[in-house]
C-alpha cells in the first residue's frame, strides 16, 4: 500500500505541481516556485492498533494531532519560504490499519484545493487513474485572464504575523462507504 500512494501521489503532483514547490522568497507578491522540490511525505509505524487510537481521539481530540505530520506548530518560527506546501503523514497500525495525514498551507491551497487534491490522489491511488483523466484546477490562466501590467496599482504591504492556534479536524468515512469508492 506504501508504494502505490507514492507512486499516485507523484502522478498528481506532476499535474498538481504548485502542491509540490516552496513560496519564492524573492518575489514580494506570494509566488511559488515549482522547482521539483516534492511534499514531505513521512511514514510512521505505531504498536497501537487503529481501533484503540480512534477511541482516545473520540474522548481526546488532541489524541488525534499525534498522527499529524510533523510540522513546525510555532507560526513565529516557521520559515514559509522553506517550508513544504503540503506536509503528509502516512502511519501504519499494528492491526494493518492505516491513517494519512495531510497539512497544506493556506495561501497556497484553500478548503475546496485540498479536498480536490485528496480527492484526486485517491481515484489515482485506488483506480489507477491515467494522468490525462485527473479533474483538477486547471493553472493556465493566461486563457481565461490575459496577462497585462497592473505593477504600478497595488503595493505589498507586510502582513504581521499573528500568534494562532493550529485547528484539528477529524473526518472519519466508515466502511461501507469506502468499499463504495
Amino acid at each position: 500500500m506504501d508504494e502505490r500512494l507514492e507512486q499516485s501521489l507523484s502522478k498528481i503532483l506532476t499535474h498538481v505541481y504548485p502542491a509540490g514547490g516552496r513560496y519564492d522568497d524573492k518575489d514580494e507578491y506570494c509566488s511559488i516556485l515549482c522547482l521539483d522540490q516534492g511534499v514531505s511525505y513521512t511514514k510512521a509505524k505505531t504498536s497501537g492498533t487503529l481501533d484503540n487510537f480512534l477511541d482516545k481521539a473520540h474522548n481526546d481530540f488532541g489524541h488525534a494531532a499525534l498522527f499529524s505530520p510533523h510540522v513546525n506548530k510555532n507560526i513565529e518560527e516557521t520559515n514559509f519560504m522553506v517550508s513544504p506546501i503540503v506536509t503528509i503523514q502516512v502511519t501504519t497500525f499494528e492491526c494493518g490499519g492505516l491513517a494519512i495525514s495531510i497539512s497544506t498551507s493556506h495561501p497556497a491551497m484553500d478548503g475546496f484545493s485540498d479536498f480536490q487534491f485528496i480527492s484526486e490522489w485517491a481515484k489515482v491511488c485506488r483506480m489507477g487513474t491515467s494522468i490525462d483523466k485527473i479533474n483538477f484546477l486547471s493553472f493556465n490562466m493566461d486563457d481565461i485572464f490575459p496577462t497585462r501590467d497592473i505593477s504600478g496599482l497595488f503595493k505589498s504591504t507586510p502582513i504581521p504575523v499573528i500568534q494562532q492556534n493550529i485547528v484539528v479536524k477529524r473526518i472519519v468515512i466508515h466502511e461501507p462507504v469506502m468499499s463504495r469508492l
